[in-house]
């Protein structure tokens, strides 16, 4: 069974854990060039970054900014990383503004990352009936108050060193709609950023063929 949906909402969020500490940044000749190059790759002033020396290990540096109607928030600490994006306008943007996020740490070494995309849609066809076609089995005591059910899969892709958990439900945000979401966790990592990128874009596509969705992009 087939389902058309088209998204209303996206939230993407990006995050890697270092292999050694960012300790060095702490000075000011190191902390004055990446301030520089923050501010020139993402069209920055200087008073949208904020440091707090507080929080040095995942938010000892942090900015947030509009595209359009998009949304990124960055989080970015001595040891670890978190960048979020809100409805991106396409593959393209994603990949442009995270690879210049890694970009600006490009000597760090990362020991693990982990690409999320969740995504609310509305669909031309029964949610329901679709989720129950995926995961018709339920607890009988359930049965009288049922409203809706999903399913949840792990899979494990040892020669990329890759752990994909995937969530299909009833989505809380668009009536009668669905709620997606895949996580990528590369753990031992061993890709730089754009081969991870590349490798979760294969399995994410693989993925919405084998769940039978038809996403409509308008």
């Amino acid at each position: 069974m087939k389902i058309t949906v088209k998204s209303e909402l996206s939230d993407l969020t990006y995050y890697a854990k270092y292999k050694e500490a960012l300790i060095d940044l702490v000075r000011e000749e190191r902390r004055l060039p990446l301030v520089g190059e923050l501010v020139r790759s993402f069209g920055l002033k200087l008073n949208d970054i904020k440091i707090d020396n507080n929080v040095p290990s995942e938010n000892w540096m942090h900015f947030s900014k509009f595209y359009g109607t998009t949304w990124l928030d960055v989080s970015l600490g001595l040891e670890e990383l978190t960048a979020r994006l809100r409805n991106p306008e396409d593959e393209k943007m994603v990949k442009d503004l995270y690879g210049k996020l890694v970009e600006s740490i490009r000597e760090v070494t990362f020991d693990l990352q982990r690409m999320t995309i969740q995504r609310h849609f509305s669909t031309k066809g029964d949610a329901r009936s679709f989720l129950e076609n995926l995961n018709p089995n339920y607890p009988t005591g359930f049965k009288q108050m049922l409203e809706g059910n999903g399913v949840f899969y792990t899979l494990k892709l040892e020669p990329n060193k890759m752990t994909i958990h995937i969530t299909l439900v009833n989505s809380l945000y668009v009536p009668g709609g669905l709620f997606f979401s895949v996580e990528n966790v590369f753990s031992p990592n061993q890709y730089d950023f754009e081969r991870a990128f590349s490798v979760a874009k294969e399995r994410y596509d693989f993925i919405v063929e084998q769940l039978n969705l038809v996403i409509v992009e308008e």
